[in-house]
């Protein structure tokens, strides 16, 4: 062995050199937060005062002075400026002027970044569809886009070391095209939002921008994009993404809610979707309601329809499953009604005192969900009955909540009672005077199984008979039976004893006559007057009745004065004869009226 192979030898046996190891540990750190600290470095804004003595120096020579004006303009070209809110990016005189300068800086690349920077921050910013911009807006910011797409190759070094914000831009490019995050707004739909965290990180993307906006929308069309179970299965976590959208933002949050309903429409099945049609309903109100139009207009006829039938089936569920008396314990009107939906067109609630004012969260929501179709029942001896209303074209059905209580089919054109204002229970009861099986007269049927049918059979035949069938849309039509002359009574309050003959002298006075004439049974007409006064049984008033007539009196605001003191009559000062709120009841309690004052009471001698 030679003495070369033995010093080999030796020294892989030795202690090994001191900088064997990363000598370089230290400056490689300092080479990578250089770097870091490059990449991530964003200029301070100027102060504003600056910028917009740069701006109004530039619309009066179109030309930049040199690279701190082109950089001051540049930063400030979306600006609002003075107090018409001048935004040089609307000026279609002086913005092409902008872009010609700027490039003419492109052979000093750090100043031409800068100013790319700025016109980034611009495109970002400044959207033409935004509040306020105007209509030279959108061809400049147009422009601006196309200018920053085709100089992304000019902002970067030669080094290779870009900054941040340079390395996102010039790795994604679809940002000055028609769909600038769709492949962001695919991500986030699958719950991966790092790559956008970091891209809005880089290029500093404030809350307000539109490019944040157009995120929300395009999960919305990602999903859209997918098969039907697919968009069901997104739907929750879009509902969720809807929620964090800024209350100021409506024109962002309707029109992202109409492209989910529209997509959901366009994916059969279209049973309801009960979070959509609750986060739908809280936020644009009830659909057939003209005053709910802010959203629904965004939408078609056919998903307003949709949602408007969704909605219907829901009321009638919560009507029989929560507020009738039954519940769910027995379902026989839920599940007869349920048959109807379709065919129903508006609903009313009548709500009792107990459900009108609880404050159970569920009851909570659900009047929320009922907004604009609540009206109070009254003159209900049970606070807790309630009633619901359905309209089918020419009819109105009212169904109480309460066990024993008819079923009441009314001709919309003879109503007791207005769709609008409080119902009374009596008015309801004591409007239908004969029982008739012929089609175009109302009827009141009972929850109760004959011998030969059962009383859904019993209910289809009187629906059927006025044309109202499961499954069929109802729409109101010619009258089924005799029409009205013009200027006819709508509706006549009576009472318990009136006959035929009374009601038919009635509608002849409203029709012209004006002799007064005397009824089969003493009933006086007055000329002129829209109400019989009746020479009835004489009644005394209990002292619970007196408190009830004082305690209806308060509530609707209505004067009361008692002159029986001085051998008068109790008076209730409320001219109006057919006010279901209160006719059925005093004419109950034994008052009658006198036209052009109201209603008054004699103890019987």
């Amino acid at each position: 062995m030679d003495l070369l192979d033995e010093m080999r030898r030796k020294l892989a046996r030795g202690p090994k050199p001191i900088v064997g190891e990363s000598p370089l540990t230290e400056l490689d750190h300092q080479e990578r937060e250089l770097a870091k600290q490059i990449r991530e470095k964003r200029p301070v804004p100027p102060p504003i005062d600056l910028v917009i003595e740069a701006i109004e120096l530039f619309r009066e020579t179109r030309r930049l002075a040199n690279s701190r004006q082109a950089r001051l303009v540049a930063l400030g070209c979306a600006e609002p400026v003075g107090r018409m809110r001048y935004r040089l990016i609307e000026d279609g005189e002086c913005f092409g002027y902008v872009l010609k300068g700027v490039e003419n800086f492109r052979n000093h690349r750090e100043t031409f970044r800068n100013c790319y920077q700025g016109l980034l921050d611009a495109y970002l910013d400044y959207h033409p569809d935004n509040k306020g911009s105007l209509p030279e807006g959108r061809p400049n910011w147009e422009a601006l886009r196309r200018w920053l797409e085709g100089n992304i190759s000019d902002i970067r070094e030669r080094n290779g070391i870009d900054e941040d914000w340079v390395t996102e831009v010039a790795a994604h490019p679809d940002v000055f095209s028609e769909s600038p995050v769709a492949r962001f707004g695919e991500e986030a739909l699958r719950g991966h939002q790092e790559s956008f965290l970091l891209f809005r990180k880089a290029l500093g993307i404030k809350d307000s921008s539109w490019i944040i906006d157009q995120l929300v929308l395009e999960q919305v069309h990602a999903a859209g994009r997918s098969s039907g179970s697919e968009f069901r299965h997104y739907l929750p976590g879009l509902i969720r993404l809807l929620g964090t959208v800024s209350a100021d933002n409506k024109t962002l949050f309707n029109k992202a809610l109409a492209q989910i309903l529209t997509y959901y429409h366009a994916k059969p099945p279209l049973a309801a979707h009960k979070a959509l049609q609750d986060f739908t309903v809280l936020h644009w109100g009830n659909p057939w309601l003209k005053r709910n139009n802010s959203g629904w207009v965004l939408v078609s006829e056919p998903v307003r329809t949709m949602v408007s039938s969704w909605l219907k089936l829901h009321y009638i569920q919560h009507f029989f499953s929560v507020l009738a008396q039954e519940g769910k314990s027995d379902p026989r009107r839920l599940k007869f009604w349920e048959k109807y939906y379709e065919a129903v067109g508006t609903v009313t609630f009548a709500l009792g005192p107990q459900t009108r004012w609880s404050t159970d969260p569920d009851m909570v929501h659900a009047r929320k969900l009922m907004d604009g179709l609540i009206v109070d029942l009254v003159g209900n001896g049970a606070s807790n009955n309630n009633a619901f209303i359905m309209q089918f074209g020419e009819w109105v059905v009212v169904e109480f909540g309460q066990k024993g209580n008819a079923c009441f089919f009314f001709k919309a054109s003879d109503l007791p009672f207005e769709l609008t204002r409080d119902v009374s229970v009596q008015a309801v009861k004591n409007h239908i005077q004969s029982d008739s099986d012929r089609r175009w007269d109302a009827v009141r049927r009972e929850h109760r199984d004959r011998n030969r049918a059962d009383w859904e059979t019993t209910f289809e035949r009187v629906l059927g008979a006025r044309d109202i069938f499961p499954g069929k849309p109802t729409v109101a039509g010619q009258p089924a039976g005799p029409s009205s002359a013009p200027g006819t009574v709508r509706q006549v309050e009576t009472r318990p004893g009136t006959t035929q003959h009374d009601v038919s002298r009635i509608h002849q006075l409203a029709a012209g006559t004006t002799q007064p004439q005397n009824t089969a049974n003493g009933t006086n007409v007055q000329a002129g007057s829209a109400a019989p006064v009746s020479r009835v049984q004489a009644h005394r008033l209990t002292p619970q009745q007196e408190a009830g007539v004082k305690a209806l009196c308060g509530r609707l605001g209505i004067a009361c004065e008692d002159l029986r003191g001085n051998n008068g009559n109790l008076w209730v000062l409320h001219d109006w004869p057919r006010d279901s709120r209160v006719t059925p009841q005093l004419t109950e309690w034994g008052f009658r009226y006198r036209p052009g004052k109201g209603w008054w009471y004699r103890d019987p001698a």
